[in-house]
């Protein structure tokens, strides 16, 4: 692997385009969340790809709208680490001795790459004491999330986010495919069989879209849905990519949900996507698109 070309966005973001000895390209984000409770937030976060692509198709994404590739190999995966590693604490973004999150949430479905995404984790927790947490990202993969809960039993730092982005089976077959294989229903409880298994509650990622999942019903009938027992909330605005048929909703509208969600018990906050200028957001890695011009 090795990085083609470094992108810095104006809230000090930094997206990466790498290129595999196969010539397959993908990319990886750099960025910092703000301070926490007014407390210094000494952590950083490297989100990195699990695959060449994606073949999920979900609609509001540029990597799924532009299909499936390779997988990663897990030496891919640190190699993605590594070179951003490298390069932020060259540049002096960060401390060598600063703690960082390795985020699985780049281009590709992590639970379709379980074998290789399994040794990534388990490779960089055994050998790097600077590594505090791994956040994974899927679409709910229904059959692989108790393999997932035993690599959480061994490793103990992974942390799981589900998309759900709607709480009606029809409408998520339309905006997310995989729904029409694993519906709601058991998505839902094989989340909370994690969740017990674990003792790990399962983020639920929720996207706003301007006048398709926003309304006043969608989140009435998604606080009826969630189990505070066994799920936070993140909100997440819609980014903007190439598909024209979304619109990103006004901040308002994140602020309302969040504040419904807490006040029904249910742990909520909003996440406002880093690098939104260099097209390295939720839903904006287009990096395949080099791939296919190959």
């Amino acid at each position: 692997m090795k990085i083609v070309e470094r992108l810095v966005s104006s809230d000090g973001s930094i997206k990466y385009i790498f290129q595999n000895h196969n010539g397959y390209y993908c990319e990886a984000i750099y960025y910092r969340l703000p301070p926490k409770n007014n407390t210094p937030y000494e952590r950083y976060h490297i989100c990195i790809s699990s695959q060449f692509g994606c073949k999920m198709k979900c609609s509001f994404c540029d990597t799924g709208n532009l299909g499936f590739c390779h997988n990663l190999s897990s030496e891919e995966m640190l190699e993605e680490i590594s070179l951003v590693r490298q390069d932020i604490i060259k540049s002096g973004k960060e401390k060598a001795s600063t703690k960082y999150s390795a985020v699985i949430m780049g281009m590709g479905e992590p639970l379709n790459n379980l074998e290789n995404t399994a040794k990534f984790c388990t490779t960089l927790t055994t050998t790097d004491p600077k590594l505090e947490t791994i956040p994974i990202s899927s679409v709910g993969i229904v059959s692989q999330i108790p393999k997932l809960a035993q690599m959480q039993n061994q490793l103990k730092n992974i942390k799981f986010f589900v998309s759900l982005h709607s709480p009606y089976d029809e409408q998520r077959n339309q905006i997310m495919p995989i729904n029409k294989r694993y519906n709601i229903s058991s998505l839902l409880s094989a989340c909370q069989q994690y969740h017990l298994d674990t003792n790990s509650k399962v983020t639920l990622s929720y996207m706003l879209m301007e006048g398709v999942n926003d309304t006043d019903k969608h989140l009435s009938d998604l606080t009826k849905l969630i189990s505070p027992e066994h799920f936070k909330v993140q909100l997440l605005l819609y980014n903007n990519t190439t598909n024209s048929n979304f619109i990103r909703p006004a901040i308002e509208t994140a602020n309302l949900f969040n504040e419904h969600l807490n006040k029904n018990g249910i742990s909520s906050i909003i996440r406002v996507s880093k690098g939104q200028d260099i097209s390295g957001g939720c839903g904006q890695l287009i990096a395949l698109q080099k791939n296919k011009q190959k």
